[in-house]
């Protein structure tokens, strides 16, 4: 049995390392597992980061240890869990239901609640819960300044740019060093005060870089422009499925991809539009979560063109499965092909060697990431991540 003071320090060592650095808290959570196999904040943690790592048959046995440990003493913390998993395996249907569970426990699971009814394109009722979110009695587990944030990425989907900014500026009143809600109430003044220039390529030029930097809103607006000015260049409404796509609008979406494709063949281009299009239906139902669909095209794009870049958004998609083995073949099959290996590859490959622990292995590939593309935030996270993992072994 473990004295309060031995389980403060627990937790609170656990609690030092940030949720995103998962290979850490992998290796600190099985450490506390082995020597105190009763300890619920453990098997949280470890449950936790084994769905980050992709290891879901590791994490499904956690997930189990952790039910029997608690017996129905805090149930919101098993059901969120539950619904963590299956949200990370593409299975909203499932995750929803975990989450509903977890909500009738406590109302701070409305925010994950909302969350992955919002992934499944119900904006409406997405809204709803993050509102009651928002309204409910304090709780340390209640993330408030969440709710907010997310409350202001429902309005953002719809245009609605004035309820979205109210929203997004209380969350950051809440949290002053939100990231993410700082970044969001930027992109919407900037589609509030947008002037669409009006030569063709400029115009273009604009739009491509608010996709780039996650503008959606400021897209949105610049696209919407760009295919009433021209209806019939395919390569516009490519771009509004990709905004509708960021936008959890998937119906949408895949009304603006198939007109995209239609107009497509119709337009004189010296290849066939079809391995682009596979690989944009991958992206698309990627993004939706719906992992069986983004495989399946994914495959065929690179049965059209089996280069490294297919290679590794196929790669990408089975590492979303747990199916690092197989992800694994086909990114070492991207690195035989040449010099031009997209970045997403070696990170790819990190991931993958993360997972399994080689660390050192997993250093080489982020590094080779970050040195083809130096601005790529996931990898610098992952790279640290594996940096700290090193050194908690080193001191062990």
């Amino acid at each position: 049995m473990l004295s309060k003071s031995q389980i403060a320090r627990l937790r609170a060592r656990l609690d030092g390392i940030p949720t995103e650095h998962v290979a850490t808290r992998r290796d600190l959570a099985l450490e506390y597992t082995r020597r105190f196999p009763r300890n619920v904040s453990s098997w949280k943690a470890l449950a936790h980061a084994l769905v980050g790592l992709g290891l879901y048959s590791e994490a499904r046995v956690a997930l189990r240890r952790l039910e029997r440990l608690t017996r129905d003493k805090d149930p919101y913390a098993v059901h969120v869990r539950w619904g963590q998993y299956y949200y990370a395996l593409g299975d909203l249907k499932r995750s929803e239901h975990w989450y509903r569970k977890a909500a009738e426990a406590t109302p701070a699971a409305l925010v994950f609640l909302g969350g992955v009814v919002a992934r499944q394109g119900r904006l409406a009722e997405a809204r709803r819960y993050h509102r009651k979110a928002t309204r409910a009695p304090e709780d340390e587990r209640l993330a408030r300044d969440e709710a907010y944030y997310n409350l202001g990425l429902t309005f953002r989907a719809q245009r609605r740019y004035r309820e979205a900014l109210a929203n997004f500026d209380r969350a950051i009143e809440l949290d002053p060093d939100y990231s993410l809600a700082l970044m969001m109430r930027d992109d919407v003044q900037s589609a509030l005060k947008i002037e669409v220039p009006e030569e063709r390529e400029k115009h273009w030029r604009q739009m491509l870089d608010a996709l780039g930097g996650s503008r959606f809103a400021t897209c949105h607006e610049y696209v919407r422009a760009f295919v009433k000015r021209y209806p019939e260049r395919s390569d516009g409404w490519v771009v509004f499925a990709d905004v509708f796509a960021g936008f959890a609008r998937y119906d949408d979406a895949i009304e603006s991809l198939r007109k995209a494709e239609r107009l497509a063949r119709s337009e004189n281009r010296q290849k066939s539009p079809d391995e682009f299009f596979a690989g944009q239906w991958g992206d698309l139902y990627r993004m939706k979560k719906d992992f069986r669909r983004a495989e399946l095209a994914l495959r065929r794009a690179v049965a059209l063109q089996p280069d490294a870049k297919n290679l590794a958004d196929l790669a990408r998609v089975l590492v979303d499965q747990g199916q690092l083995t197989e992800a694994h073949r086909l990114l070492q099959r991207a690195l035989r092909l040449g010099p031009d290996v997209p970045s997403g590859a070696y990170y790819q490959l990190g991931l993958i060697a993360r997972a399994r622990g080689q660390y050192n292995e997993a250093l080489k590939h982020l590094d080779a990431a970050i040195r083809i593309s130096p601005e790529y935030p996931i990898a610098h996270v992952a790279r640290q991540d594996v940096r700290a993992a090193i050194k908690q072994k080193a001191s062990s």
